[in-house]
């Protein structure tokens, strides 16, 4: 990886001559390799960009530098550098690769035509090179999208025959699928029942319904149903178990068997009422006008959402079921709810209060409650500013409850709902309470922490003293110690004790300097702006000759025996996770491969000298984010935390801390003018610099962007072309859209960093509100901040730029 570094760098030094397509150093070649050039010219003419002026590089060099060019989504230039390193090789095996190299840019721009083009030369052309096994791979992806099912059922059987052993059941489920497309069901069965048989096993559940589909299919509905039942007996989740009864089901009334199909639609809409296939059986069973329990069928209406249905169904149960548990009230105010309902929503939540008190659902109907009154946008409630409604009934909850485990948290909420409407005094009240009367709950000690923020923001400053003098007492990590001082300190100033100030602020970056409270007090010692670079800064590194020190302190501190390799994987390498994970990176399927390379970390996390192995292999493979974690589990290892570890080699700071992707972050980050140590602390606490990375909110690639947002920068800026949200998942696009996004935050804030980077990850009128809230003051622009993921996110980020900031900001 070192060296694709340097190549990266090489490529900015362009200014020699351009070079035609065809060379006629090439005439020398071999009639065959004419006539495919020659071909590949005539298909490829509009798709290869002209060659702009470069240097006279090795091919193989440009092979290396077109691969990080690919990986880091830079198309345009990796596509040159493949191109040229194609017209400039006599090797058979550097042109399959610059090649083959032209048919992965290809699929990255989905011109599949042109990838499946270059493929098939590369078989045709260079059918005795190390690169034809993947070639077979990618050829069937590309087969695929392009609807040629046969093709790529082939295409994909052929690789693993070439590959066996390694990731068989995805290659076989592959090939089943696009068999199954290709009308080809015995193909497909055939594929099925080997993946089946693989190592490591698939979901076999998953798999037996597969099949029996592809029996039925094949109309032979007797034994896709015995597959239907050996998948819901294998079934890990109810999910499957209502998938399973419902196909069975539907064979059986192919079949005419009404008796048993209805007897599977009732078992599915019983059993499990959260899963989709539920309500396509109780669907089938309403039509065929076959008796549903109504409470059964109206928790299925609820969970897929048919809520007017759900509503009606639980009312004839009422209407025709006086003895129940009252469990149906509370699903009759979720359907309400949801259908936009508040007021029955209430009604029938309150039912459940007044005559079910041991009901399940008790303690969440308080909890609706309060959320419709506080939460609801749009009604009556909040045209009234009815939050003191929402604290009311969480307060009531806790005297009639207090034992509940929902207690302390009803407290909680209450004072933040008091906070959000300003009533600071009342919000301090209830936060003070939690330290009293629940002091093991999680949030009790910072709840104290906001009692004395409410009276700072107040003016009452010898309250929040004496609300930060208690935290400082209670206090059981250095952050919280850090905190507490920090506060201490703007109480006194405010008090005019600027002298009082001074000594917490020192005694609060003393508690932890590398915690946020630590960093603040630095900067207000030193009269800083927390957010402001002055210093020049040089990015430029030697993690190769920062090496030795690296294992000189690994030898001594673990006590490794003289004489271990310390290079490449050891014994590691002939790992099956390793084995199937580097196969998935070669083969660009980035999230299977992270699987494979997280699960082997976690394995090894507890051994100095693999993890340090793994550490240095996902490093030089390009896997930032488990490389940087795996060093973070090798200095816990030595007893390091956040502080100590920066006394250890600098190596592992620039593993941790690392300028990846550095042009292209340093670029995109001077065109928005940003300073870019704050574009990589941000990038590195979004993704840790993992570009292929997508959120369980939806958020994708190396910036976090929801799809959404990325499709209006893209508009805006009419870059990149035909853009599609995966695109996002391509680190140039990634890190250009991040930046663009991010100034557009600093913009909307008045030029606010510390409010843009709140903006980034809780939304820019959220931000906005903070900060008016805050009246200037950088430190309670934090304390205000009403989400707790914001709030933390926006810490770690002025931490990941302090560390920035100590490892390459250079002193006048």
């Amino acid at each position: 990886m070192k060296k694709i570094f340097t190549f990266l760098l090489l490529g900015i030094m362009i200014l020699q001559p351009s070079c035609s397509l065809l060379s006629p150093e090439m005439s020398n070649g071999s009639r065959d390799d004419n006539l495919a050039q020659q071909d590949l010219d005539s298909s490829l003419d509009n798709e290869i960009p002209s060659p702009t002026a470069t240097p006279t590089l090795a091919p193989e060099i440009r092979i290396e530098q077109a691969d990080a060019y690919l990986f880091g989504g830079d198309l345009e230039n990796a596509l040159l550098e493949y191109t040229l390193a194609y017209e400039q090789s006599q090797d058979m095996e550097e042109k399959a690769l610059a090649l083959y190299g032209m048919g992965r840019v290809y699929m990255a721009q989905r011109n599949y035509p042109s990838a499946i083009d270059a493929f098939t030369r590369v078989l045709g052309q260079f059918n005795q090179t190390a690169v034809v096994t993947n070639t077979y791979f990618l050829l069937g992806t590309c087969y695929g999208e392009q609807e040629e099912y046969q093709q790529a059922s082939n295409a994909y059987a052929q690789f693993q025959t070439m590959r066996p052993g390694i990731m068989d059941a995805y290659v076989l489920q592959l090939q089943a699928e696009n068999a199954s497309l290709a009308g080809d069901h015995y193909g497909a069965i055939v594929a099925l029942q080997q993946a089946i048989q693989a190592d490591p096993a698939p979901d076999a559940a998953a798999i037996n319904l597969l099949i029996g589909q592809e029996y039925a299919a094949l109309e032979d509905l007797t034994t896709a149903i015995q597959y239907y039942q050996s998948a819901y007996d294998l079934a890990n989740t109810d999910y499957q178990r209502a998938s399973a009864d419902l196909l069975a089901g539907q064979a059986y009334l192919t079949l005419g068997l009404t008796d048993q199909a209805n007897t599977k639609f009732l078992e599915t809409v019983l059993n499990y009422p959260m899963a989709y296939d539920s309500f396509t059986s109780l669907s089938i069973l309403v039509t065929n006008g076959f008796p549903v329990d109504e409470y059964a069928r109206g928790l299925v209406d609820y969970y897929a959402g048919s809520y007017y249905y759900a509503i009606q169904a639980f009312d004839r149960y009422l209407a025709t079921n006086p003895d129940h548990d009252g469990s149906v009230y509370y699903f009759k105010g979720l359907s309400h709810y949801y259908n936009g309902e508040y007021l029955q929503a209430i009604d029938a939540y309150q039912t459940l209060i007044d005559h079910y008190p041991n009901n399940q659902f008790w303690d969440d109907a308080w909890e609706e409650i309060a959320f419709i009154y506080w939460n609801t946008p749009g009604d009556a409630y909040a045209d009234i500013d009815d939050y003191q409604s929402s604290v009311q009934t969480r307060l009531e909850f806790v005297t009639r409850s207090p034992q509940s485990s929902y207690a302390p948290y009803f407290l909680y909420t209450a004072g933040r709902a008091l906070e959000y409407n300003d009533e600071l005094e009342q919000a301090a009240q209830v936060w003070a309470r939690l330290i009293n009367e629940y002091p093991t709950y999680d949030y009790s000690y910072h709840a104290l922490f906001l009692t004395g923020i409410s009276y700072y923001r107040l003016e009452k400053y010898e309250e929040a003293l004496n609300t930060f003098q208690r935290c400082l007492g209670l206090a059981a990590t250095s952050g919280e110690k850090a905190s507490s001082y920090l506060w201490l300190g703007k109480t006194y100033q405010q008090m005019g004790e600027e002298g009082e100030a001074i000594s917490t602020w020192q005694l609060a970056e003393s508690a932890d300097p590398t915690d946020y409270y630590g960093i603040r007090a630095g900067d207000l010692l030193n009269g800083r702006d927390t957010t402001a670079i002055t210093a020049p800064y040089e990015m430029g590194y030697d993690l190769e000759a920062e090496k030795t020190e690296a294992q000189q302190w690994l030898i001594h501190t673990f006590t490794i025996p003289e004489g271990t390799s310390l290079e490449g994987l050891g014994s590691l390498a002939n790992n099956p996770r390793i084995i199937r994970g580097k196969q998935y990176w070669e083969l660009g399927l980035y999230d299977l491969a992270s699987e494979e390379f997280e699960a082997i970390r976690v394995e090894q996390r507890g051994d100095p000298l693999n993890t340090y192995l793994l550490m240095n292999y996902f490093y030089e493979l390009g896997f930032y984010k488990p490389a940087i974690i795996a060093c973070r589990d090798l200095l816990n290892l030595a007893g390091m935390d956040d502080l100590t570890s920066l006394t250890a080699p600098i190596y592992f700071t620039h593993i941790r801390f690392g300028a990846y992707f550095r042009n292209m972050v340093v670029n995109a980050a001077n065109e928005q003018d940003i300073h870019p140590l704050i574009l990589f602390s941000l990038l590195r606490q979004e993704s840790l610099f993992e570009p292929f990375i997508s959120s369980a909110a939806g958020a994708q690639g190396i910036a976090q962007i929801m799809p959404a947002t990325g499709k209006e920068i893209a508009d805006r800026y009419g870059w990149p072309a035909n853009y599609q949200t995966e695109d996002l998942l391509r680190a140039e696009v990634g890190i250009t859209l991040g930046a663009r996004y991010f100034r557009q935050q600093i913009d909307y804030l008045d030029g606010n960093i510390l409010a843009a980077m709140a903006a980034y990850n809780g939304g820019p009128g959220n931000a906005y509100e903070w900060m008016t809230l805050s009246k200037g003051d950088p430190d309670l622009f934090v304390e205000v901040i009403r989400f707790d993921e914001t709030q933390t996110y926006l810490k770690q980020i002025i931490e990941f730029l302090n560390i920035y900031k100590l490892v390459y900001t250079r002193i006048p």
